[in-house]
């Protein structure tokens, strides 16, 4: 019932090996499913941060499921939903300074996350526009790290994000193999300055 529904009624779907409903922001399931798993997180596993994957970065799903109580197919309701839930979830990690990330750049919950995860295509025509202009008022962070880059190609992109003012980050274990020691003394170099 909380998922977000086409014209027709079908749902729409993310594949990630297995079919995901997209669900719709507005409705209170959606909402509080959220809000208990962050309070979980915080309250009972005593995280240092709470994650949303895909918050930022997904676009809204024109969503015409009558009974969700938004305008049908358009309007604002999909930022609005997702704003009141970030409201409450504020209210859980405020108190213990726990910062809320999310996926991807996303302006209209600037005010209500700490911190976006930047990843996808990059080509040599980007910009540090995001960072230029809001850097006083978020972190972006990451360069996204494989093991197949090589040393050049790692240091483009870590220090790329090093240069444009975003938070250095996502290296996974690989890095403290003996394989990727330059990389790690690139990164600790960057992290230092």
């Amino acid at each position: 019932p909380a998922t977000a529904k086409r014209e027709n009624g079908e749902l729409y779907t993310e594949d990630y090996d297995v079919k995901c409903s997209v669900m719709c922001p507005c409705t209170p399931f959606w909402q509080n499913t959220i809000l208990e798993l962050c309070r979980n997180l915080v309250e009972k596993d005593h995280a240092n941060a709470v994650y949303l994957d895909e918050l930022g970065l997904q676009p809204p799903a024109p969503c015409f499921d009558p009974g969700h109580g938004h305008p049908l197919g358009g309007g604002c309701h999909w930022v609005d939903g997702y704003r009141k839930m970030l409201e409450e979830i504020r209210k859980i990690t405020a108190p213990r300074d726990i910062p809320i990330l999310v996926e991807a750049e996303a302006e209209p919950y600037m005010d209500l996350v700490d911190g976006f995860l930047i990843w996808g295509t990059r080509n040599s025509e980007d910009v540090p526009v995001l960072t230029a202009v809001y850097g006083g008022y978020t972190t972006y962070f990451s360069s996204r790290i494989q093991p197949a880059d090589t040393v050049r190609n790692f240091l483009i992109s870590t220090g790329r994000d090093f240069l444009w003012g975003a938070q250095l980050g996502w290296i996974y274990e690989f890095m403290l193999d003996d394989e990727h020691k330059e990389h790690l003394e690139l990164l600790v170099r960057l992290t230092q300055l």
